[in-house]
């Protein structure tokens, strides 16, 4: 971590986070998995938001965005963003279906392959679709 705390790290450290750093890419999930069981032995109730919020509730949350985005009629051709662990992508995808976007929804990987973003992706629309309830 750097020396002097700027924009959300200091915030971080003003509001009192505990912060864990995780120096190896494949560590990533085991260390998040022992922090939340940490934290539960510890007494705590914790919620475990997973990778990059990659869940069907965070994926619902970017859903809904693009319907308020298009409530706001601001004429686009196209949504552009980096994607990672897919949860962005997949609620642009399913908000994109729920709500009638006619643009095109375009992710551009920063990490992952694109075979494992399109399985993942896929999978993560429909478990979020399938938390609204019966499809018609």
């Amino acid at each position: 971590m750097p020396e002097q705390a700027s924009a959300n790290l200091l915030l971080d450290q003003l509001f009192g986070a505990r912060i864990v750093c995780v120096a190896d890419r494949k560590d990533r999930d085991k260390i998040l998995q022992q922090t939340f069981d940490r934290a539960a032995q510890e007494g705590m109730k914790p919620y475990l938001v997973p990778y990059g919020g990659s869940s069907p509730t965070g994926a619902l949350g970017y859903a809904f965005a693009m319907k308020e985005f298009m409530e706001q009629k601001v004429h686009t051709d196209c949504i552009m963003f980096a994607t990672s662990s897919g949860g962005t992508h997949a609620g642009l995808l399913l908000g994109q279906r729920l709500f009638g976007y006619k643009g095109k929804v375009l992710g551009i990987s920063i990490d992952e392959s694109e075979e494992w973003l399109r399985i993942h992706v896929s999978e993560l629309a429909s478990s979020a679709s399938e938390t609204l309830g019966k499809r018609d």
